[in-house]
């Protein structure tokens, strides 16, 4: 299964249309119908949109089919204020990334996804 292919059960998940997702991510009219169609690839630029607007989305089942479609709730403990100005949200991304558990992890991802 490719990445449009859980991006098109994703959306099914959610209950909501093709156009109201090309909107929500802001891409124009008729974009991920096409993509499904044709069973294009989508590129970095709109995964990144898509995890942006569905914080939800569990970015590893989305690019390797691994795990569950959605990150539960009470399993993401995330400080809201965070994202209130963007040097916080940056000033977390960092930390995480210091973490080096967290930082081979994804990196094996991104790997993962470029090797597929």
């Amino acid at each position: 299964m490719k990445i449009v292919d859980r991006i098109k059960l994703f959306i099914e998940y959610k209950s909501i249309s093709l156009r109201r997702f090309d909107e929500s991510i802001g891409m124009s009219k008729g974009y991920m119908s096409r993509q499904i169609k044709t069973n294009a690839s989508i590129g970095s630029n709109v995964l990144v949109k898509i995890v942006d607007v569905y914080p939800d989305l569990n970015l590893n089942w989305l690019l390797k089919g691994e795990g569950e479609m959605i990150i539960r709730n009470d399993l993401v403990k995330d400080d809201e204020s965070v994202y209130e100005t963007p040097d916080a949200f940056i000033g977390m991304l960092l930390k995480y990334l210091d973490n080096p558990n967290i930082k081979r992890k994804i990196q094996h991802i991104i790997e993962e996804h470029l090797n597929s």
